[in-house]
């Protein structure tokens, strides 16, 4: 019926082209034959075909071929169903579409204004092209893009997209939570490299955050709080190899270095034949035999103007020893002794006043000076002033010393001064008042070129006085006019005698009547005095007893 139809439909197009002048040709063929159409001749068919029914089709393959989807839309079937459907906006296909491999200058599916630009295979890889280069290649395990990649929203990975990485901001990536970069196999891959791609920070959070090292995750590097960073127990920071690598720089030093009680010690050497570590609570301990040595002869300190050391502790054979020739060396030389010795070389120390190096003042005590004579005292140089000497028992006055001026060299005994050498002899700090040796400690002989007495002025008596004191041993005595009475002398000393030598006839001295008292006269018989008249005493711890007189 179908064929009826269809033959009806031919001879009803045919008479149509006769009556309209197109020209139709009818040309045999393996098909039957076929039509040629004159020029402005049109083959139509109704509305209504269908992808099983298409209107333009083939007598062996009916239905296989072109029909009418909808207005404005028409379709391809093969085998009743519909394959393409074309209409103002799309193209659509249902089946996959094949074309030919390509090449790179001319890929296999390309533009009308640009044929360089397009898609095209390789025996392995889908590529796609422009401007004559490989922009993307899509291989079975692999995606490799040539030039950069933008995209405004993220990447995913994965089947189920649990993998997400996306732009934060201008600078920054981020994974999805959780997420991890991982090598492909263990012990493999790096972040950044060795020549120019450095990272520049790594940023951690707190808490639980670290970084692991090792196939067995067994060193552990993390945050201890927020100035600190904390090693797994018993991790170490090991350099590549032996006497290389530093802690710290010259120009970015370690502030403090933290080591725990018991075994932690600092270990120096490739045999490790030096080691610093803790004694107790505050004390450092160095290995036996070991010493700190600078790296050069006479530099470094230890301690400084503003950080002192507090104790130097040395053993009994331990000795502090300067200068560049090892010359001055202080040890221990018995329990509680000191010494400062070199072999059999004179030693000398010095305390300093003034240290300026113009005018330099110290106290020196020193073997050095003159061989074999320990000397010590006061020293200057350039414009120093020679200072005074005190050697004393006490400190803060002057009490039992020896005190050395200029010139002068006193004497002092319960803060009292005895004696007072100078170039001229021996004398007592003021007159009349101090004594060589006592009633029961006495010199035995004094051996003296001559003896002098001071004060031989007359002293004159004023009005009434009935007392003379005694200064020496020797006194002129000029009595007042209206007469003097003396009843007693003070001033005298046990064993002392007493000269007077009178000037006028104006003097009397009174008898007192045995015993003696204190500081009173017995005298042979009263006395009264003439020019040049003499009279010699002699006391006995009480008082005065006549010895001679002489009328002159």
């Amino acid at each position: 019926m179908k064929r009826l139809i269809a033959g009806l439909a031919i001879g009803l197009l045919l008479g149509w082209a006769f009556f309209v002048g197109a020209t139709v040709v009818h040309s045999p063929g393996a098909g039957g034959g076929g039509l040629i159409l004159g020029a402005g001749a049109v083959i139509q068919c109704d509305i209504g075909d269908t992808a099983a029914l298409p209107c333009y089709t083939w007598d062996t393959d009916e239905d296989t071929g072109m029909f009418n989807i909808a207005l404005g839309e028409i379709g391809l079937t093969t085998d009743g169903v519909q394959r393409l459907s074309i209409d103002a906006t799309d193209l659509v296909v249902t089946v996959p579409m094949r074309g030919p491999d390509g090449t790179l200058a001319a890929p296999a599916y390309s533009f009308s204004t640009e044929t360089g630009a397009g898609f095209y295979r390789t025996v392995t890889d889908l590529r796609i092209a422009s401007g004559g280069v490989d922009r993307l290649t899509i291989g079975g395990t692999r995606v490799v893009f040539t030039g950069s990649v933008n995209t405004q929203g993220f990447i995913e990975f994965g089947v189920a997209q649990d993998i997400e990485l996306r732009r934060v901001d201008a600078s920054r990536l981020a994974l999805s939570d959780g997420d991890s970069f991982v090598p492909l196999t263990a012990g493999s891959g790096s972040l950044g490299s060795a020549t120019v791609g450095e990272w520049a920070t790594l940023f951690l959070a707190d808490g639980t955050t670290t970084l692991q090292f090792g196939l067995a995750q067994d060193v552990t590097l993390g945050r201890a709080s927020a100035t600190e960073l904390v090693l797994s127990g018993g991790d170490s920071f090991i350099p590549t190899t032996a006497g290389s690598g530093s802690l710290g720089s010259a120009a970015a030093e370690w502030a403090n270095l933290f080591l725990g009680d018991g075994v932690a010690t600092l270990q120096f050497g490739l045999a490790q034949d030096v080691t610093l570590g803790r004694a107790s609570a505050t004390a450092l301990q160095l290995s036996g035999g070991d010493s700190f040595i600078p790296a050069t002869a006479g530099t470094g300190d230890l301690g400084s103007t503003a950080a002192e050391w507090n104790d130097l502790f040395l053993g009994d054979a331990g000795r502090v020893v300067l200068g560049a020739a090892q010359d001055v060396i202080l040890g221990r030389d018995a329990a509680n002794v000191l010494g400062l010795r070199n072999g059999v070389t004179a030693q000398e120390f010095n305390i300093y006043n003034s240290d300026s190096g113009a005018n330099d003042e110290y106290a020196r005590f020193s073997w050095a000076v003159t061989a074999n004579i320990f000397r010590f005292g006061t020293e200057t140089a350039g414009t120093g002033v020679l200072r005074d000497l005190l050697l004393e028992r006490g400190v803060g006055d002057i009490a039992d010393a020896i005190y050395m001026l200029a010139g002068d060299v006193r004497i002092y005994a319960g803060s009292s001064q005895a004696a007072s050498f100078v170039s001229t002899g021996i004398r007592g700090p003021v007159d009349n008042t101090n004594d060589l040796g006592t009633s029961a400690i006495r010199w035995r002989v004094a051996y003296l070129f001559r003896t002098s007495n001071e004060n031989l002025a007359p002293a004159a008596l004023a009005g009434g006085v009935t007392t003379i004191a005694v200064t020496t041993d020797v006194h002129t005595v000029d009595c007042d006019a209206g007469g003097n009475t003396i009843a007693t002398i003070t001033g005298g000393l046990e064993g002392q005698r007493l000269t007077l030598i009178f000037v006028d006839a104006s003097c009397t001295l009174t008898d007192t009547a045995p015993p003696v008292g204190a500081n009173q006269l017995s005298l042979s018989a009263a006395f009264t005095s003439s020019a040049e008249d003499t009279m010699t005493l002699v006391f006995n711890g009480t008082g005065w007893l006549e010895v001679a007189r002489a009328v002159n």
